[in-house]
């Protein structure tokens, strides 16, 4: 009976399950964790009145918190900096990684220098962050930045203007460190459109380009936004390689403006992993500031959640759509 049990692979359904219900309890408790913790932060406990007139001023005082500025212990500036690099990372990464995805899947030949390519991207993915830290800064701020210095801002000089960390280079740096991620999700989700679909199209006198255009990727969009997805979770919380090309503990202004072009891409920003280290690591008062931690991690998640929230809606609705979609549309 028991070599029957292991014959027809129950002890690896039961690992397996095991294994999913031990995560899931181990992510449940750390989200628990975190919301007890920070769910009383403003709190009024001190505050004289009724019920009504407390939670009143808690939702007050997490109001102030979240659209505050950091002068006057909010982090508005840190959500709007996080929000701002990974949208701009999003626009970088998702062209180039499924342009390299598509490249390699659909153009290039089979043989050794391919399988070192592969090999070197997923070698890339396992980079330690920081080292494309140094890298953003002695490339994107310090070569491309000071040529675009003396190209377009000589007047300005010696005062750099793109020459100096800024957000472009965050989003930069971000952009390279989650490249490996999109262009391995992407090249998944080009294998798995059937072969036939493409000989078909070929059949009825299409030519690579347009099957490709037309077919191959609206197929494999939904692999897109998952690779999308990953990059976000990865970029949202860096903290050690931006330090080097942008993200600073606190900023005077906002890198949003009235006038044109509206976006300061050389302003440097703050974002909420920076926010969280700061308070956590920084502050002198660390018994005071440790709340606040849990507060702004807590912020950071739901973020991070609302962002893949609206990923997987646009996924769902592609693969609706794409999914019976006849070939001759």
């Amino acid at each position: 009976m028991l070599r029957n049990w292991f014959r027809h692979g129950n002890p690896w359904i039961w690992l397996n399950a095991g294994a999913v219900a031990l995560s899931l309890l181990l992510v449940g408790s750390l989200l628990v964790f975190m919301v007890v913790q920070s769910i009383g932060v403003f709190w009024p406990a001190e505050m004289p009145g009724h019920v009504g007139a407390k939670l009143v001023q808690y939702l007050s005082n997490w109001w102030h918190f979240l659209t505050g500025s950091s002068s006057h212990g909010g982090i508005f500036p840190a959500i709007l900096g996080t929000v701002l690099m990974v949208l701009l990372m999003s626009v970088l990464v998702t062209p180039l990684g499924v342009l390299a995805a598509v490249y390699l899947h659909e153009y290039a030949k089979e043989g050794p220098l391919l399988r070192v390519i592969r090999v070197a991207v997923h070698n890339l993915a396992g980079v330690p962050s920081i080292v494309f830290g140094v890298f953003g800064l002695g490339f994107f701020v310090y070569f491309l930045g000071g040529s675009i210095d003396n190209l377009f801002y000589r007047d300005s000089l010696p005062t750099p203007t793109f020459g100096t960390p800024g957000l472009l280079w965050v989003s930069l740096t971000l952009a390279l460190l989650t490249l490996p991620v999109v262009i391995v999700a992407t090249e998944q989700g080009l294998a798995g459109i059937p072969k036939n679909l493409r000989l078909g199209c070929f059949a009825l006198g299409a030519t690579k380009a347009e099957v490709i255009w037309k077919i191959v990727l609206p197929q494999a969009s939904p692999a897109m936004v998952t690779a999308l997805m990953l990059a976000i979770a990865r970029a949202a919380g860096e903290v050690a390689p931006l330090l080097f090309v942008g993200v600073v503990k606190s900023v005077p202004a906002l890198p949003l403006s009235s006038e044109f072009p509206y976006l300061q891409l050389q302003q440097k920003i703050t974002s909420l992993g920076m926010h969280i280290y700061d308070a956590g690591l920084q502050s002198q008062d660390a018994q005071r500031a440790e709340p606040l931690v849990f507060a702004s991690a807590l912020v950071l998640i739901t973020l991070i959640f609302i962002l893949n929230l609206t990923a997987y809606r646009l996924r769902k609705r592609l693969n609706l759509r794409y999914r019976n979609r006849p070939v001759s549309e």
